[in-house]
């Protein structure tokens, strides 16, 4: 059997792209720890939160504080991070020192913590576990996450449906 040349390539770029170092989900949402970021320098960083933001998809993903210093964290743990620190809390962030896309300092949170209300938050493990998928479709064929239909006007659930004149 003959192997077709731009076979064998198509094969071994197709190889190449499923070994990417890339770390980040379609949504955005970081998988596991970037190698840039384990090979940051450790920091720390105290101060009131002043506002949170967002990323594209609209989800929490980082803050800043009183200071100006920027943190990240990932976009998963958005809710429970913005739930358990609200803005004007003190709070001490641990973390490493990367650099975003328009050259500020921004600390990627390992760990944030409010000491006058004795909450911790550790987000290390968020941020090596994979981000979860969007939530299954439930009794239907389409992808999880998909827009559901709408019934007719004047459909309610459980009541009978006449069939179309005609049949199918």
């Amino acid at each position: 059997m003959r192997i077709i040349p731009w076979l064998a390539a198509g094969a071994l770029a197709l190889t190449a792209g499923c070994a990417s170092t890339d770390t980040s989900s379609p949504s955005g949402a970081a998988t596991a720890p970037h190698p840039a970021v384990a090979a940051a320098p450790p920091s720390n960083a105290s101060g009131a939160i002043q506002n949170y933001t967002t990323g594209p998809s609209g989800q929490q993903n980082g803050f800043v504080m009183a200071s100006g210093q920027r943190v990240h964290f990932p976009e998963n743990t958005g809710t429970k991070v913005s739930d358990q620190f609200p803005p004007n809390t003190q709070v001490t962030v641990q973390g490493h020192t990367t650099t975003d896309a328009d050259g500020r300092s921004v600390i990627e949170a390992d760990k944030i913590t409010a000491p006058d209300r004795n909450v911790t938050l550790d987000l290390t493990a968020a941020r090596a576990t994979p981000a979860s998928p969007t939530a299954p479709s439930i009794g239907g064929s389409g992808t999880g996450g998909s827009t559901p239909v709408t019934p007719p006007a004047g459909t309610e659930p459980g009541a009978p449906v006449t069939p179309p004149p005609g049949g199918r």
